[in-house]
């Protein structure tokens, strides 16, 4: 990755963009300074940019590994600066151009999608997501994907992704409480509380898990989750970041009090 924003530029850099600017022909260009070249585009006018940077692979076979990343290298950051410029749909076609160039490049897909998700469009993300995937099917990478499902609002989708996820890495809780998550909001609230319990038993100081277990629980057995606020509460009070949450507690266990 070159650089991950338009924010990211410096003076040593743009004087190496500058630097190559005479070259006539982009095999000559060294490879780790591709994306400067249309990176520092400072007017809309792309067209003389991209026959500049595509020039150079034109009779390079697609099969050819250098070529293709080249190629995709230029469709990236057309796309990341099209979201810079608020210009999300078309940001994702680039995205997603770049990721059909260079298929066996995961970072092409992958950096695609976070710019999607960043931007807020996990629905569009989600086919670079897939495209991760079959390059690559880490537990991370379901996780990803089950994740950009749930933002999406299609949580029974994200269920087999993290199923997936916490399979392969099942020492990892922030996996095994996303499943909980995508559980939870498709209403499926007794397998979720079932995760969430799970967790908080092999992961004591996990505390999103105890929250949610007390969360989830007010609409199982309500009693149940008054003492599961009280144990989260007493957790988490001492600890700065749990502010919100610990205020949250604190009403429900008024409410559930009063009942």
């Amino acid at each position: 990755m070159l650089f991950r924003s338009l924010e990211s530029y410096t003076r040593q850099s743009r004087a190496v963009f500058y630097s190559v600017l005479d070259l006539k022909n982009l095999r000559d260009l060294p490879f780790n300074q591709t994306g400067l070249l249309y990176r520092y585009r400072e007017t809309e006018d792309y067209s003389p940019w991209k026959d500049y940077v595509l020039r150079g692979v034109n009779d390079i076979s697609p099969d050819n590994y250098l070529g293709s990343a080249i190629a995709a290298e230029y469709f990236f950051h057309r796309g990341e600066l099209e979201r810079h410029k608020g210009r999300i749909e078309r940001a994702a076609r680039y995205y997603q151009k770049a990721a059909t160039t260079a298929p066996r490049l995961e970072w092409v897909a992958m950096e695609g999608a976070k710019s999607l998700s960043v931007a807020k469009r996990e629905d569009l993300a989600l086919p670079l997501y897939e495209n991760v995937l079959k390059i690559n099917p880490a537990a991370v990478n379901y996780y990803l994907m089950g994740v950009a499902n749930i933002l999406a609002e299609k949580p029974l989708e994200a269920i087999p992704y993290l199923q997936e996820a916490t399979f392969l890495s099942p020492q990892e809780p922030g996996y095994a409480f996303s499943l909980g998550m995508a559980l939870q909001r498709s209403g499926q609230n007794n397998k979720a509380a079932q995760i969430f319990f799970q967790i908080t038993q092999s992961q004591p100081t996990f505390l999103p898990a105890r929250f949610n277990l007390a969360e989830t629980y007010e609409k199982i057995n309500p009693s149940q989750a008054y003492s599961y606020w009280q144990e989260y509460l007493k957790r988490a009070q001492s600890i700065p970041a749990e502010a919100a949450g610990v205020a949250y507690a604190t009403e429900r266990i008024a409410f559930l009090g009063r009942q």
